[in-house]
This record gives C-alpha cells, structure tokens and sequence, in this order.
C-alpha cells in the first residue's frame, strides 16, 4: 500500500493506467520515461510525484515478495499438512505483531490502535487453541478407528504382521 502523503497519483489517474504504471515500475522503467508517458497521455503529473509513488509501490513489492518466499519456505518444510501450514503462517503474523509493537514502542500506540493490535493477538491465539483442539480430536478419532480396524482384522484371522501394518499406516494420519 503506497504512503497517503503521496498518493496523488492514486487521485489523479484512472485504475487503468495506475495499472500501467505499476507495470511500467516492475518492467524498470524509470521516472521521467513514466512520467513522459503518462504526460503523453494527458495526465499532467511531476516526476517527483511518480518518484514518490514509485518508492512506496517498489517497497510494497519487496515487502510482498519477502512475505510470499518466507510462506514458500514454509510451506516447503511442512509440506501438504495445511494444519501445519496454518501454524507456520500464524507463527509469521506473530512475529510481524511482536516487530511491529518493538518497533513503534508501547508507549506510542494510540488506544484504537492498541485495541486492533491486541484483538488481532487474540484471534491469533484462539485459532492456535482451536487447531491445537482439531489435532488432538483428529488423533483420538483415528486411535479409535486404527484399534477397531485391529478388533476387525485380528477375528477375521489376519495375521499379527498385518494387522501392526495396517495400524501403523491409520495412525501415520495422525501423525
């Protein structure tokens, strides 16, 4: 999200050709090749109004790639388990509000502010409660289901190799 000091661009161009100049900023294009560009268009813009728009939309880019590479490396490492996923990406935000706090310092934040941080905090740890729950409930279903399937198999006459097997398989689940 660019500056609000700095949007007059925002205010000034249509979506479209903010669009473009978003690409034209991605594509390397530089100021005064966008801010001619726009010009040629009819917009009557200053190069120090794209360069400040520019600067925001540059760092709001990086800041979106940082965020996408670490849930990449996230997801990485915990692979297709979207519960895990959930926690690595809960752990992320956690950091990001404890930076955030760090870096503004307690004594700054406004009383609306605070209340968004602190309730933002909240949700945070009640999904983590929540998931904590699921997981917990998940394995006592299939502890349940692995011990019947054993009863199952072991009166049917499966031997006692397969029957650890099959059980083993249920419960990785779980796991």
């Amino acid at each position: 999200m660019v500056n609000r000091r700095h949007s007059s661009l925002t205010r000034k161009l249509p979506p479209e050709l903010l669009a473009e100049v978003n690409a034209q900023l991605i594509a390397g294009r530089t100021y005064a090749e966008i801010t001619a560009h726009v010009k040629a268009l009819g917009h009557d813009v200053s190069p120090a109004a794209v360069g400040r728009y520019g600067k925001g939309h540059l760092a709001e880019l990086e800041r979106v790639k940082l965020v996408s590479d670490q849930m990449k490396a996230i997801t990485s490492a915990v692979g297709d388990d979207p519960l895990a996923l959930q926690e690595g990406a809960v752990q992320t935000a956690l950091v990001k509000i404890v930076e955030y706090l760090t870096m503004i310092g307690p004594e700054t934040m406004a009383g609306e502010e605070a209340s968004k941080i602190f309730q933002a905090l909240a949700r945070l740890q009640s999904s983590s409660v929540q998931r904590e729950r699921l997981k917990a409930d998940l394995k006592k279903k299939v502890t349940a289901a692995a011990e019947a399937v054993v009863k199952t198999a072991k009166a049917k006459g499966a031997s006692d190799e397969m029957v650890e097997w099959v059980r083993a398989k249920i419960l990785e689940v779980a796991a």
